[in-house]
């Protein structure tokens, strides 16, 4: 078996197995690797939330004891210096905004803000009321309190409360602080965090990918490819898979059972090849003797809807077009018009030039008339030189147009032997007649149209007559029989 042909079948049935092993083995990877990240990221969030709250109760701890002394004896003149310093002081990633001091009634007695602190607090009713009602439990509260409150940048600003205790308890320190330091670098822990668990996660994806791969896809592939290439006709092919595992031997007894099938195959192939020399030489003689009845069936159904002479439809599958017309008019109404065309001075054409020239003119005549009409409209030779056709989903007037075209292009067109009329050219005579406006039956619209075509002949031939008061009046007017009027 060729490389190419391995290569065929080796997309179509990798595409399947060696996804749904990658699949199988790297989803649980993931999901592990996901909820052992979720947990990390979550844990560190929570070590720098508590790193937060330990530096900020460091700087305002100490705070507490200067600030209950200096309640005890009312210097309370001392306590906004002690606040003003506290504010001062820079630590690692926490900045106190602002300190204030409560007395054990609940009154602000002392409150100091950080110059630099601008107007980035928490901002809304719904944190100002959370606010509010933490600092009344803090006032009531023996120990230190906290509370995290978004800021509207998104950072957080945390609330921390102690009791200023001397012996007694003479009020609570509160104060705000700005952990947008450690905040940050918590968020860029977790950054590198969630780096380094994608980066392990596709490094094993990879890996578990490649040695799939390496173990037990290619295998795979082989042996489907080497089964393709048999079930092609390639019993020569023979699958190559190294190694004594389970893979190994399995590509050994494929290969066995595929020389089997060879040499079976090898044998029926000539004894088939002497069956099929035979029945061969029978179907050539079949197919010639098919090819000679198709050629004759193609000749009957042409002489019995074709005209021999100008190749159009004859008259008997006009009628039967006609009949069928009608019957699909009547089920679903669709206006037709029927057109009777009869070449003026025939008889002396033939006369004059021969009845070859005839037979050379009515073959113009039907190949004008087939340029001039539309695709789904029907032409037949009626008889002798009359022509007709039906004009499919036209109305009188539309048909009437037509008819003028025809006999206006017969007219230009330069005939041999045209001179010789007594027109001074091969001109037609047309009738027209339409359905359901002049007649109720296939039978009926003929008759108006050959009475038309009659008319137009009475009127000095040349000309395009529809059916209608014209007509009966030139039939009133004169005396003589409808045959008068012929060629």
């Amino acid at each position: 078996m060729t490389e190419q042909r391995r290569k065929t079948w080796l997309p179509a049935v990798g595409s399947s197995i060696s996804w749904r092993l990658t699949v199988a083995t790297a989803v649980p990877v993931f999901l592990l690797l996901t909820l052992t990240g979720s947990v990390l990221v979550r844990e560190t969030r929570a070590r720098y939330a508590q790193v937060a709250r330990e530096r900020a109760w460091t700087n305002l701890a100490p705070l507490a004891v200067p600030c209950a002394r200096a309640m005890a004896v009312h210097a309370l003149d001392r306590l906004d210096g002690y606040l003003a310093e506290a504010v001062n002081v820079h630590t690692e990633g926490v900045q106190m905004m602002d300190a204030s001091i409560f007395d054990s009634s609940g009154d602000q007695v002392a409150s100091v803000t950080y110059a630099e602190s601008g107007s980035a607090t928490p901002a809304g009713e719904t944190s100002a009321a959370v606010v509010a009602e933490w600092q009344q439990k803090a006032l009531k509260s023996g120990q230190g309190q906290w509370l995290e409150v978004p800021k509207a940048d998104g950072t957080l600003l945390l609330h921390v409360s102690v009791p200023t205790i001397s012996g007694l308890r003479w009020g609570t320190l509160f104060a705000k602080f700005d952990v947008s330091g450690i905040q940050r670098e918590a968020e860029r822990t977790q950054a590198w965090m969630i780096g380094l668990i994608i980066a392990v996660m596709l490094t094993l994806m990879f890996t578990l990918r490649v040695a799939l791969s390496q173990m037990v896809i290619r295998p795979i592939h082989e042996l489907a490819a080497t089964a393709g290439a048999i079930r092609d006709g390639h019993l020569d092919a023979r699958a190559w898979v190294p190694g004594h595992d389970e893979l190994g031997r399995l590509a050994r007894d494929f290969n066995a059972m595929a020389s089997e099938l060879q040499s079976y195959t090898h044998s029926l192939e000539r004894k088939v090849e002497v069956r099929t020399a035979e029945v061969r030489k029978k179907q050539v003689e079949l197919e010639k003797l098919n090819e000679r009845l198709e050629i004759a069936v193609g000749d009957l159904e042409r002489l019995a809807t074709i005209d021999g002479l100008t190749n159009v439809f004859n008259r008997r599958h006009f009628d039967a077009t006609l009949a069928f017309e009608f019957r699909r008019g009547e089920r679903s109404p669709h206006p037709f018009c029927v057109v009777m065309v009869d070449v003026d001075h025939f008889k002396v054409y033939n006369d004059t030039n021969g009845h070859q020239a005839g037979d050379v003119a009515l073959k113009h005549v039907a190949r004008i008339l087939g340029e001039h009409l539309r695709g789904t409209d029907f032409l037949a030779r009626y008889g002798g030189e009359e022509f007709v056709a039906l004009l499919l989903d036209t109305p009188k007037e539309a048909g009437l147009r037509v008819a003028e075209a025809l006999r206006a292009a017969l007219e230009a067109y330069d005939f041999p032997c045209g001179r010789t009329q007594p027109l001074g050219r091969v001109t037609a005579s047309m009738g027209v007649a339409a359905w359901p406006n002049d007649a109720r039956g296939p039978d009926e619209v003929l008759e108006c149209a050959d009475r038309s075509l009659y008319a137009a002949k009475r009127l000095g031939r040349n000309r395009v007559v529809g059916f209608g008061p014209a007509v009966l009046a030139t039939e009133e007017a004169t005396e003589e029989p409808t045959e008068a009027a012929a060629t």
